[in-house]
């Protein structure tokens, strides 16, 4: 129903915009598929927003989820596999629990002493988050583009995300540094990523060599995106 009442409010906007610009060629399919017949411009959003701090990762297998804990974001399914590991990892989830105050307080019932809520930072603090985690999870069933993501492999940290069309795109420059699982299917998906994170969190070699990819990789800078939008806007 959420989902549904924003995409009528999404459409309206953009059917009244001289201009339209999306972040991915992922959301230009979509909205072409759902009607829009104006000429669509795909401009990447940059990933060098925060300051990369030096890598300081915390001694046990550290997990961070950045986003609203909002059901297209999968979080109930990310706390569910991460509790079938193991003890001894730990997962941070960093966004707001306001978006949506029923789905939030099932995340929050499911979760196990070693999830921490750290509901919405200030970037100097994500800066911090990022630095001290082995690896983002990002289990999503649909971004536009998914800029904590890039952000992420900006900062030197491997991500684990949903193979779902938008992350895809995204991760696509750096795909050596991400561990990709299947996204449809609540209990595939949950098992995937449970998979996934037992791996990493019992593979000190991988982490390191996906941390190494991330730490290499060439990610679009913010100066990139405004000068495409000003070429955009002169044209």
């Amino acid at each position: 129903m959420e989902r549904a009442r924003v995409r009528v409010i999404e459409l309206a906007a953009v059917r009244a915009a001289d201009v339209v610009v999306t972040t991915s060629v992922t959301t230009a399919e979509r909205l072409r598929g759902e009607g829009i017949e104006a000429a669509i411009d795909v401009i990447v959003p940059g990933s060098d927003r925060l300051p990369r701090l030096p890598r300081a990762p915390a001694e046990r297998v550290t997990f961070l989820f950045v986003g609203s804990v909002v059901p297209r974001k999968r979080v109930l399914e990310l706390v569910h596999a991460f509790c079938m590991l193991p003890p001894g990892a730990a997962l941070r989830v960093a966004g707001s629990r306001a978006r949506d105050v029923e789905y939030a307080a099932a995340v929050t019932a499911a979760a196990s002493g070693d999830v921490t809520f750290l509901d919405e930072i200030d970037d100097a603090t994500l800066a911090r988050e990022l630095a001290s985690a082995h690896a983002l999870v990002m289990p999503s069933s649909l971004e536009g583009y998914g800029i904590a993501a890039t952000e992420a492999i900006a900062a030197g940290l491997p991500v684990v995300a949903a193979r779902s069309p938008g992350l895809t795109e995204a991760l696509a420059p750096c795909a050596d540094a991400v561990l990709f699982v299947a996204s449809s299917g609540t209990d595939d998906l949950t098992n995937a990523l449970a998979g996934a994170l037992a791996q990493l969190a019992s593979d000190p070699p991988l982490r390191a060599r996906l941390a190494t990819a991330a730490a290499s990789a060439r990610m679009p800078r913010w100066s990139t995106t405004i000068a495409a939008f000003r070429r955009l806007c002169e044209g």
